[in-house]
């Protein structure tokens, strides 16, 4: 029978109650979670409403049309956010495509605020107040970048 290194159970604990405490955060708020890594929206008993980072790709290659999602977080439906990275980044690519939607992103740079980072993962809140006419004609250029980049043709690898 195997025994454990000194100080891994405890770490094993450690590790297993931050990630109930963030189910617990995530269950208790109202609306959709957007998260990724997906394991908290599941964890949470909520439905997947995307994943990032495939939505992304078939974004950019005119496959899906990511202006209703944008649209659900503009008009406040979508509850937490819960990104492995802060949103003033763009986090990892992949592949040549980012992780997260720009346009997604800034739908939720405009509507959400940091609560709190914890255990490496950030958890963002929608605003109180609704963000500014500057703050929506920035999200819409975003949007128009996203959606002319897709026009463009891409490089062959």
């Amino acid at each position: 029978m195997s025994r454990d290194p000194p100080g891994h159970a405890e770490l094993r604990a450690a590790r297993a109650e931050e990630l109930a405490r963030r189910r617990r955060a995530s269950a208790s708020r109202a609306g959709e979670v957007l998260a990724n890594p997906l394991d908290v929206v599941v964890l949470a008993g909520r439905s997947i409403l995307l994943e990032p980072y495939i939505f992304n790709i078939l974004e950019n290659e005119g496959a899906w049309d990511l202006s209703p999602i944008v649209g659900r977080i503009c008009a406040r439906r979508c509850g937490p956010a819960r990104p492995h990275h802060a949103l003033d980044n763009h986090g990892p690519g992949y592949h040549g495509y980012r992780h997260w939607s720009e346009s997604i992103l800034e739908a939720l740079r405009q509507t959400m605020v940091l609560e709190r980072e914890q255990a490496g993962r950030y958890l963002y809140v929608p605003r109180q107040r609704p963000p500014s006419a500057e703050s929506q004609a920035k999200y819409w250029r975003a949007a128009a970048r996203s959606r002319s980049a897709r026009a463009a043709p891409r490089a062959s690898p």
